[in-house]
């Protein structure tokens, strides 16, 4: 969780929150909100790029 956070403030598009959620038996670590679309699909895009398993969804 940690290394997502300062991923997203390296890049300046930290978003207010960063939680570890259970999703059946696994985890997950969810950031939100994101002012735009595209800031989330850039936070995406550089999560992805050194290899962490990303997914958009609105809400």
């Amino acid at each position: 969780m940690s290394a997502l956070r300062a991923l997203l403030a390296a890049a300046r598009r930290e978003p207010a929150h960063v939680e570890l959620m259970p999703a059946g038996d696994d985890w997950r670590v969810v950031c939100w909100p994101f002012a735009r679309r595209e800031d989330a699909d850039r936070a995406r895009a550089l999560l992805m790029a050194r290899g962490l398993k990303v997914e958009t969804i609105a809400f």
